[in-house]
């Protein structure tokens, strides 16, 4: 059951595509918080 993918799409996985928006996500998030960061000092 657990051996073989359910759903996949350009050849990736679901856990695949969760891992690749999760790093999407993440670099955003950072990017955000670098920028709020860098706005707060010129004030």
């Amino acid at each position: 059951m657990c051996d073989q993918v359910t759903w996949e799409l350009l050849s990736l996985s679901m856990a695949s595509w969760n891992a690749v928006l999760s790093f999407g996500l993440m670099a955003i998030w950072i990017s955000a918080v670098m920028i709020a960061k860098g706005s707060s000092r010129t004030a």
